[in-house]
């Protein structure tokens, strides 16, 4: 399966990773499993690993996945942070559109930033 969902170690952050070839199908399945897992497991945020995956989605199909997510509760009342390599691309299009439709969310290249900004430290 090109893509797992588990929990962090405090159990707070649903991580989704993703590898291999990644289309708007594999996407798609992964927030409707992203969802099933959230009914079980109540995380408070959201961590989005790309990481190891080549996007590979038309404007179209981004445009599709980006208002998706926005209207998905369980991801939308979520703080949520996309990990992607500094050189990937085929997520910017999901993201514009996820962020003008109210998506609260960062993009970093750190892993561990992306954890920090998730869970500040008080």
């Amino acid at each position: 399966m090109p893509f797992s969902i588990n929990t962090d170690h405090s159990g707070d952050i649903m991580v989704v990773t993703y590898s291999g070839t990644l289309d708007y199908a594999t996407r798609t399945q992964a927030l409707e499993a992203g969802h099933a897992f959230l009914a079980e497991h109540p995380c408070q945020y959201l961590l989005i690993d790309l990481r190891s995956a080549t996007i590979v989605m038309s404007e179209t199909e981004q445009f599709s996945f980006g208002e998706k997510i926005s209207q998905t509760a369980d991801y939308l009342n979520r703080p949520t942070a996309f990990v992607l390599n500094p050189q990937q691309s085929g997520n910017d299009f999901v993201e514009n559109v996820a962020l003008n439709r109210g998506y609260n969310f960062q993009t970093f290249v750190d892993y561990e930033q992306a954890v920090n900004w998730l869970r500040p430290t008080a």
